[in-house]
């Protein structure tokens, strides 16, 4: 439990600096507050932001994608610690697919993800990363922390930008 508690608060506190580091794109009332986010831990409150782990079973008998490209909504941003096994790829608009595992460390490097809610709340000036799953030989877990605020502000979020 205190292993799991640890890489939540750190996925957590990576989501936190992120969502800092795009404010000055942001409107000034778009504040975690007033979205409706709840981090950190303690009292009574549950989370809005969801610290999920996926099971890729990778079965070379299946030809089932484990996932196909899309981008995380009404999410934020997306914090997902790299795993050992290979999958994880973002489309890069200048370059197209890129591997994750290959270009970074696993269980010591983190790839941040700016999501739906991120793109629409800065007006088109920050994108939503488009990503995907690929198949692998082996089982892949990985571990996902999306910084969301409370579904109806997301809904609404989302519904003005459309």
């Amino acid at each position: 439990r205190d292993a799991a508690a640890a890489a939540f608060d750190v996925v957590e506190r990576v989501a936190l600096s992120a969502w800092r580091a795009a404010a000055p794109v942001l409107p000034p009332d778009a504040t975690l507050d007033a979205l409706g986010c709840i981090v950190g831990g303690g009292g009574d409150a549950v989370s809005s932001s969801p610290f999920d782990l996926m099971y890729y079973p990778n079965d070379p008998t299946e030809t089932v994608p484990n996932s196909t490209p899309h981008v995380d909504s009404p999410g934020l941003v997306t914090c997902i610690p790299i795993a050992a096994t290979p999958g994880l790829r973002v489309r890069d608009a200048a370059t197209g697919w890129r591997a994750v595992e290959e270009e970074f460390s696993p269980h010591s490097d983190v790839v941040v993800l700016a999501d739906a809610g991120l793109q629409a709340l800065s007006n088109g000036g920050l994108r939503a990363c488009t990503h995907e799953v690929a198949r692998s030989d082996r089982r892949r877990l990985s571990l996902v922390y999306e910084l969301r605020p409370s579904m109806e502000v997301g809904r609404t979020i989302l519904e003005r930008a459309a």
